[in-house]
């Protein structure tokens, strides 16, 4: 208990501490929380991420900028490599965005299509069976840049349809996310699996995030999956931008 209660208040102090330290938003926002962008990285640069999710699986992304409109990359994700049980090694997936658009200069509006991975989470009743998996697919998303109290916050929305490692065109979905920096810290918020069935309108996904940038280049990130008919999921993402 007193563990817990030191956590807290270290969380709480960093928080209080970040709200008038200046952004450390460096590492562009390729993705929130489980969804993707219309964001890309500059030229020359490379993103490397790990996500911890449950049940101990772990995914690392890949990912190389060619120039500001265009990345490509790789995704590689084992099932259960933290913990007791047999680890599972999945194919590895390929990761792409191109960027279309900026907007214009008095209307900046992010345009993308790209290729990426996104987490299934639980189901209802918190096994793991055929859902905790990573799956790959297209999108194409929009990102439109807000400015509001010094900072540069995004609002994104999007498509995407699961095709690997099976094609499953009833799960085609709509996504729309925000992130708002504060100082040190990016709160997060999304709403994802949007389906095209009213019927299905109790799997939507609420899910929220945070990250904190530890220094330029380097920041951790805690999620947060939840909706009325699934278990809530948690992620821990660490991810680093380097130059070359």
């Amino acid at each position: 208990m007193k563990m817990k209660r030191l956590y807290f208040k270290c969380v709480i102090l960093l928080f209080i501490s970040g709200l008038n330290s200046p952004s450390f938003s460096i590492i562009p926002h390729i993705d929130v929380v489980d969804t993707h962008t219309a964001i890309t990285l500059p030229r020359a640069t490379y993103n490397i991420s790990f996500w911890g999710y449950e049940n101990g699986g772990i995914l690392n992304k890949t990912v190389l900028g060619l120039n500001e409109f265009i990345y490509v990359g790789a995704s590689f994700n084992v099932e259960g490599a933290i913990g007791t049980g047999d680890a599972k090694f999945n194919i590895p997936g390929v990761i792409a965005k191109i960027k279309f658009t900026d907007g214009w200069a008095d209307y900046p509006l992010l345009i993308a299509a790209g290729y990426d991975s996104f987490y299934t989470g639980r189901n209802s009743n918190g096994t793991y069976d055929n859902n905790n998996k990573i799956v790959y697919g297209p999108h194409i998303s929009i990102t439109k840049p807000v400015f509001a109290m010094e900072q540069e916050q995004h609002i994104h929305a999007g498509i995407r349809t699961p095709i690997q490692p099976a094609s499953v065109p009833k799960d085609t979905e709509l996504y729309i996310g925000i992130d708002f920096p504060i100082g040190y810290f990016v709160p997060m918020i999304e709403i994802e699996r949007i389906y095209f069935d009213a019927k299905r309108t109790k799997e939507i996904l609420f899910n929220f995030g945070l990250r904190f940038n530890i220094f330029e280049g380097l920041a951790v990130e805690f999620d947060l999956m939840t909706g009325m008919k699934r278990k809530s999921s948690r992620m821990l993402v660490f991810e680093f931008m380097g130059y070359f």
